[in-house]
């Protein structure tokens, strides 16, 4: 399964946005062809749950292991924390 919360067709393109993320079986469908929630319904959000969690302990790694700023001078993460 594949969500996408966003997509441009380029580098240069518009970003959409979507109200629903879009879910794709991509191991049915390799060209993303056939949006499951919009053409089957509510049936696929089970894929939600683990793609919700997946976020929430990225979100917290980024919190606690924020990305190096340019010029800063990076002497490595606290660890004790």
């Amino acid at each position: 399964m594949k969500v996408h919360f966003a997509t441009a067709e380029g580098t240069h393109s518009i970003v959409q946005r979507y109200t629903f993320p879009q879910v794709f079986d991509i191991r049915e469908d390799v060209k993303e062809s056939y949006e499951l929630w919009g053409n089957e319904g509510y049936a696929h959000a089970w894929v939600m749950s683990p793609v919700t969690k997946l976020l929430v302990e990225l979100q917290q790694s980024m919190a606690r292991y924020p990305n190096v700023r340019p010029g800063q001078n990076f002497k490595g993460y606290d660890r004790t924390k």
